[in-house]
C-alpha cells in the first residue's frame, strides 16, 4: 500500500501518474485467432477488388475504431444470425485496440501486392473482360 508518512499530495500524484495513460501509436499485432478472422475478411475484400475504397474508409474512420467496435458488439445479436458470433466478437475486440486500423491497412496493402488470394472468385481459365 502507500506510505502514511509521505505527504498527501505526493501520494495522490503517484496514484494518478498513469491514470490517463494510453497505449502508443504502434500497430496492434493480432493474436493467431484474430489473425485468422482478419485474413478471411481482408481476403474477401481483395478478391472483390475493393482494396482502395476499404483503405480510404479505414483511414477516414481511424479515430472512430472504438465506436465501430462497440457498434459491432451492439449489432451482434442480429448479424450473428448470418455470420459466426464468436468471430464478430473477436474482430470487435481487436478493433477496440489502438493501432488496429494501421495494421489492417498495412496487411490489406500487403495482400493486394501479393496478388489474388487463394479461392479467388474468378477462375484461372476465365478471360478478363475488356469491353467494360
Amino acid at each position: 500500500m502507500s506510505d502514511p508518512q509521505r505527504p498527501f499530495l505526493a501520494r495522490l500524484r503517484d496514484g494518478l501518474r498513469h491514470a490517463f495513460g494510453i497505449e502508443g501509436r504502434a500497430a496492434a499485432i493480432p493474436s493467431e485467432a484474430e489473425r485468422e478472422i482478419i485474413e478471411r475478411i481482408l481476403g474477401a475484400v481483395v478478391r472483390r477488388g475493393l482494396t482502395g475504397p476499404t483503405i480510404l474508409f479505414l483511414d477516414s474512420m481511424r479515430s472512430l475504431n472504438f465506436v465501430s467496435a462497440q457498434a459491432i458488439h451492439y449489432f451482434t445479436p442480429i448479424v450473428g444470425m448470418i455470420v459466426d458470433r464468436d468471430a464478430l466478437h473477436t474482430f470487435a475486440r481487436y478493433l477496440e485496440r489502438r493501432g488496429s486500423v494501421e495494421w489492417l491497412c498495412g496487411r490489406l496493402e500487403a495482400m493486394e501486392a501479393e496478388g489474388s488470394p487463394k479461392g479467388s472468385l474468378r477462375g484461372d481459365g476465365d478471360a478478363e473482360r475488356t469491353d467494360l
